[in-house]
């Protein structure tokens, strides 16, 4: 009787399956339907993450959007419609911290403020926001130091300094140099139109006013309807004598803004001006 062959010693002798028999056919279109079930799955879950994400994004670019047409109560309604969508969007908490503060409702923008600082503790326009709110409850110095540590952190923010020179500017605050601020903030940001106002106001203010007038050109250029341009560039005209340009521009800055009429007559008794 002859023996039938063991298997070497460590090795099995069990049969490999047939890659032909129904069973095995079973098999695999049993684990692709399960592959395509989960490859399924992560595109809606995909989808509705991006959707989710995209959706915050619009909101949050419309609120900047209208933020910077100074249209306040419609900058408050998309922030908010990206904060409902993602309650950790601490750039829409900014936003809407910063329209609130033009909108007059300091407490609300303070408490916006601090969500976006707790949020994104280097973000800028999380301290500028808790700065501006502070400046309407005229808590000066902590606006400061609000601003003094946006630029600590983020140097490169023009906006901060610009609101440092604005700042000091506005409520003379002392051991600030607000030229050199706003200047920096041009360097930093070209094309602000507000900078280059600010720095046509701050020239005035030292009766320098061929460099007045160059900067408010400078800010005309970038918006032909800044009212506070055509406002400091003409008292700077009058100051240097040429009245009829001079008054043309104030005309048109109280045309687009007539609430620059109490600001010019403060300016005029400032400077003794006309």
């Amino acid at each position: 009787m002859t023996k039938k062959p063991t298997a070497p010693a460590g090795k099995t002798s069990a049969t490999r399956p047939d890659r032909n028999s129904p069973a095995w056919r079973a098999a695999v279109r049993r684990s692709r339907k399960r592959l395509l079930l989960i490859l399924g799955f992560a595109v809606v879950v995909g989808s509705a993450v991006y959707s989710w994400w995209s959706m915050g994004t619009n909101e949050t670019q419309e609120g900047q959007a209208a933020l910077d047409a100074n249209k306040y109560d419609e900058a408050i309604t998309h922030f908010s419609r990206a904060i409902r969508g993602n309650p950790r969007n601490a750039v829409a908490y900014a936003g809407r911290s910063l329209a609130y503060v033009a909108r007059g409702e300091p407490q609300k923008a303070l408490a916006d403020s601090d969500a976006a600082i707790r949020l994104a503790p280097d973000l800028c326009d999380g301290y500028r926001a808790r700065a501006n709110a502070l400046a309407e409850t005229a808590r000066l110095p902590e606006a400061l130091d609000a601003l003094n540590e946006a630029i600590r952190r983020a140097p490169e923010c023009g906006r901060a300094f610009y609101d440092r020179a604005l700042l000091a500017s506005r409520y003379g605050l002392k051991d600030t140099q607000p030229l050199a601020d706003v200047q920096e903030a041009i360097r930093l940001d070209p094309k602000y139109a507000p900078a280059h106002m600010l720095e046509g106001y701050l020239y005035y203010e030292r009766k320098e006013y061929d460099r007045a007038v160059a900067a408010c050109d400078r800010a005309l250029a970038m918006d032909r309807n800044y009212a506070r341009a055509y406002l400091f560039r003409g008292m700077a005209l009058l100051a240097q004598g040429e009245l009829e340009k001079g008054r043309a521009d104030i005309q048109r800055a109280l045309r687009l803004d007539s609430s620059l009429k109490a600001v010019f007559e403060q300016e005029s008794q400032k400077f003794g001006g006309p």
